[in-house]
């Protein structure tokens, strides 16, 4: 896979959907998969104009709505062509890395939106970084990787416990869940520096926007493709 051009392309268009349809999302979460399913793959009224918006704000709306899809396609195929330049096993298993691309960028998506990770991404991930893993496409072994998983979901957990008499709501279910899916993906190891890496970059975010608290999901997502380009078989 030498020649990337029709990679970056299709990496292009799904970040470009992926933004569309992660607006979807907080329609109708919380709910059951096959509604959830159902609701994600039906025909999307994206542009659709209510009756009382005037033409100026509908444009303005849909210009802005083009445009953060446009950088969504960029960020996309940045991180894929940095994650096909970097990591060798990209090369033997696409397939692999492209769900973990994929799937990590509409779950940061939809966490910034709604602040929630909802089960019909965090599953799929979770099991594709297990099943990779069995395969021989990632850098640890199937029992590193079971390990690693459940140390993501423990972790969080214990953690709760120790801080909850301060904030109860620390972690939320989906947080968890996309740690323990890291952990399926980068083992033990990797996965403490995720998590260190992102803890950092959430602290300084906070304290220049003089927030209190934000969703951690698009943290741990952009420390997962700073491990995974450049940390992992370092």
């Amino acid at each position: 896979m030498e020649n990337y051009s029709d990679l970056l392309i299709v990496s292009f268009m799904v970040g470009f959907i992926v933004n569309l349809w992660s607006r979807r999302f907080g329609k109708f979460m919380p709910s059951n998969l096959a509604v959830a399913i159902y609701e994600i793959f039906k025909l999307p009224k994206f542009f659709k104009k209510s009756k009382s918006e005037k033409i100026t704000q509908y444009k303005k709306k849909l210009s802005k709505l083009i445009y953060s899809s446009i950088l969504t396609g960029v960020i996309s195929v940045i991180v894929t062509y940095l994650v096909f330049e970097n990591v060798v096993q990209a090369h033997i298993f696409p397939c692999f890395y492209l769900g973990f691309i994929w799937l990590l960028l509409v779950m940061a998506l939809v966490d910034i939106r709604i602040e929630l990770l909802p089960d019909i991404l965090t599953i799929p991930f979770l099991i594709l970084g297990v099943v990779a893993a069995n395969f021989g496409a990632l850098d640890v072994t199937a029992i590193w990787s079971s390990l690693g998983l459940a140390f993501g979901y423990f972790m969080p957990v214990v953690a709760c416990l120790l801080i909850a008499w301060r904030n109860r709501y620390a972690f939320g279910g989906g947080d968890i869940k996309l740690l323990a899916g890291l952990g399926a993906w980068f083992g033990i190891g990797s996965l403490l520096s995720i998590v260190i890496i992102s803890s950092v970059i959430m602290l300084v975010f906070c304290l220049v926007n003089k927030k209190r608290a934000y969703a951690y999901g698009p943290f741990l997502v952009f420390a997962a493709f700073i491990e995974m380009v450049f940390l992992v078989g370092v």
